[in-house]
């Protein structure tokens, strides 16, 4: 596990960089769960705050493509 100085992230690391699947706890409460390419969401991912939940793909870092929206 990894303090970021925005949140706390487990998962893989690859050459000191998030990559792979992991999941990131942001200090504001929201949780990103899913694919990470280069310290960006990357691929299929689930983001969960308050408000809202985005489940789908993600393409540097934002929503891109199909998902759900609840």
């Amino acid at each position: 596990m990894f303090f970021l100085g925005i949140g706390t992230y487990k998962g893989n690391l690859r050459n000191g960089q998030i990559e792979g699947h992991g999941r990131f706890e942001y200090l504001n409460g929201a949780i990103y769960e899913g694919e990470w390419r280069d310290n960006r969401k990357q691929g299929r991912g689930k983001l969960l705050d308050e408000q809202s939940v985005h489940t789908g793909l993600w393409d540097n870092d934002l929503k891109h493509g199909k998902g759900t929206f609840v």
